[in-house]
Formats: C-alpha cells, sequence, structure tokens
C-alpha cells in the first residue's frame, strides 16, 4: 500500500478512524501490523468520531465524519472524468498538430502549377479540420468549466458565494483552475499554429505565383516565336514584288519588333525578380532552422555545470562557437551586398521575416 505514491503531496501523518464491526476490526489489526513498516509518514488510529474531531477541526471534514464540509462524491468523480477527458483531448489535438507542422516543415514544393495548387489545396484542408478539432476542444472546455462553476455539489451554491464556496471546497476550485489552465495552453497552442500556417501558406502561394509565371512564360515564348515568324513574313513580303499595297507591312513589323522586345524584357526582369523571390525564401527558412537549433543548442547546455567544471564550460563553448562558425553558410558576412542583391525582391512580409532573423 504505497499510499505516498499516489498522493498529489507530502504526507506527514495519516488519521484513521477504527471500523466498528468485529471483522472489519480484526481485518484492520492484520492489515496495520502487515504494513506498518511500509509506511513513511505517522499514523494515529482513532477510535471514535470525537477522538479525530480532536486533530481535525470539524470544518475540515466531510459530513459523514461528523463534519460541515460540502462534498459530493459523485459530482467529484462526474468533474474529474470530464476534466481528464479534455485533458486528453487537448493532448491529442496538440499531437495532431505537431505532426501537420512537421510534415509542412518537410514538404518539398512542387516544380509545376497543377501539383502546387493540389498540395495548398489539400494542406488547406487538413489546416481547416484541425483548426476545427482546436475551437471545438475550446468549446468543449468552456462548457466544462461553466458546468463546474455554476453546478457546484449538492445545496451548496444555495449556501455559499463562489469565493466561499471555493474556499471551503478546494476540490472545485482545483478543478477550476486546471480547466482554465487547458484552456490557456490550447489558446497558445492555436496561436502559433495560425502564426505557422500563415507563414507556410504564404510560402506556398508565392510557388505557385512563380510556378504559373513560369508556365505563362513558357507559354508567351511560343507567342513571342510566332510573332517573329510573322515578321520574317513581313519582311519577305517588302523584299518581293508584291502587287498589292505593302505600306502597312513595315509600320506593323517595326511594332511587333518593338512589343516583343519590350515583352521579353520585362518577362527576364520579372523572371529574375522571383527567382531572388525563391532564393529569398529559402535562405530565410535556413536560417530560421539554423536559429532554433541554436535555441535548442543553449537550451540543451547545463549551465549550473560549468560554473563547477572548467572542461564542461570550455566544452559548451566549443560547442557554441562551432555552431556560430557555420552561419557562413548564409553569406551574411556583408549585409550591404546582401541588402542590395535581394532589395528589388524583398516584400512586406519577407521584410518582417529578414528583420526578425
Amino acid at each position: 500500500m504505497q499510499t505516498q505514491d499516489f498522493f498529489p503531496g507530502l504526507i506527514n501523518v495519516a488519521y484513521v478512524l477504527r471500523p466498528a464491526s468485529f471483522l472489519q476490526k480484526a481485518l484492520s489489526e492484520v492489515s496495520s501490523k502487515i504494513f506498518k513498516d511500509e509506511f513513511k509518514f505517522r499514523v494515529v488510529v482513532c477510535n471514535y468520531l470525537e477522538e479525530l474531531h480532536e486533530h481535525i477541526d470539524t470544518s475540515q471534514l466531510t459530513v459523514d465524519l461528523g463534519g460541515d464540509l460540502p462534498y459530493c462524491h459523485e459530482d467529484w468523480l462526474k468533474h474529474r472524468v470530464a476534466l481528464e477527458k479534455f485533458s486528453s483531448n487537448t493532448k491529442t489535438v496538440s499531437v495532431s498538430l505537431d505532426d501537420f507542422t512537421h510534415s509542412l516543415e518537410d514538404t518539398e514544393f512542387p516544380n509545376d502549377v497543377d501539383a502546387t495548387q493540389q498540395l495548398l489545396k489539400s494542406q488547406g484542408v487538413q489546416y481547416s479540420l484541425l483548426k476545427k478539432e482546436i475551437l471545438d476542444a475550446a468549446k468543449h472546455g468552456e462548457a466544462l468549466l461553466d458546468s463546474i462553476r455554476n453546478h457546484p455539489s449538492g445545496d451548496s451554491k444555495l449556501t455559499y458565494s463562489e469565493d466561499k464556496l471555493y474556499r471551503v471546497c478546494p476540490y472545485i476550485l482545483g478543478n477550476v483552475t486546471a480547466v482554465e489552465r487547458l484552456l490557456v495552453q490550447l489558446e497558445e497552442t492555436e496561436r502559433t499554429f495560425d502564426e505557422f500556417w500563415q507563414n507556410h501558406s504564404s510560402r506556398l502561394r508565392q510557388c505557385l505565383e512563380l510556378r504559373m509565371f513560369e508556365q505563362d512564360f513558357k507559354d508567351l515564348q511560343s507567342d513571342i516565336d510566332r510573332a517573329e515568324e510573322l515578321i520574317v513574313t513581313g519582311q519577305q513580303l517588302l523584299s518581293s514584288r508584291h502587287h498589292g499595297p505593302l505600306d502597312c507591312v513595315q509600320p506593323k513589323c517595326s511594332e511587333l519588333e518593338r512589343m516583343c522586345t519590350q515583352l521579353f524584357d520585362r518577362l527576364t526582369s520579372r523572371f529574375q525578380t522571383l527567382t531572388k523571390c525563391r532564393e529569398l525564401q529559402e535562405r530565410i527558412e535556413k536560417a530560421n532552422k539554423w536559429c532554433a537549433c541554436g535555441i535548442d543548442l543553449l537550451a540543451s547546455q547545463q549551465m549550473e555545470k560549468c560554473w563547477s567544471s572548467a572542461e564542461q564550460a570550455e566544452q559548451c563553448l566549443a560547442d557554441i562557437q562551432c555552431f556560430i562558425a557555420s552561419a557562413e553558410q548564409f553569406k551574411l558576412s556583408n549585409p550591404k551586398e546582401f541588402r542590395s542583391l535581394f532589395q528589388d525582391s524583398i516584400t512586406p512580409e519577407t521584410k518582417a521575416l529578414v528583420t526578425q532573423v
């Protein structure tokens, strides 16, 4: 009977009320002799309720023990089961969110429009489903909190104010506090999840824009080829002995040449800008992962050991220096060069990310 292992606190003394019937007394004496040496706390056996009242005030005892402490075991079980179920639901939701975010982090962006659109749609559906799970869990928690607050045990609601009820029925306050804590955790989880999805979906939409541009570029390239063929045809008309009026051919050929040149220059410029955007996004993503690894490294180092061990301190310092040296892969030694390279491709969204990194 390892009572201490199952009690949420340190037990200093236990008061036991001796059973009234002969059989219960016999069993009690036998069990107390068997388990006496296993108890790590003092055990006081009381023969009568009056003797128990000498040790514990009646305000701290329930009605069945001659006290006046409001308590309904049925309500306690009902609330406790509901609380455990809510806690389990929040853990399940948290695990699902972790799995989903890890799958997003491992996502390789497609190289064509259709696959990118399908990926954005499928991941958006998964996000919506998980978002609904979060909201449903929060709704469940709010309903549970309302049930515990507004429906206390027995008739105590008619006798005590809410503050006094919490004082005389601490188990109700404990349940309220536990549910509120889970709701706060759920709210924080939802906020973090939304921020992660906004960043990921933004990158995915930018990838889609790039793929659509690349597709349009390929389509327009064929149109440019047809325009060049038309120019050649016009030049042939001008050089041949054509009997029809050819005054309009040369201006149209010149206009086609100008339009082709202008369109090609714009497409080339746009392609270069989008390519820089993609490179910037990739470098930001790598930098974010690098920062996260740095945080994990600092959190894993046991600083208290560094004060007592020079070798441990040197090892921690070496790990940090090695990690800092790995930042060379980002080529950020010259901020001006980095700014000039990506100045034209930085958007308000990426500017905030660059500043953060």
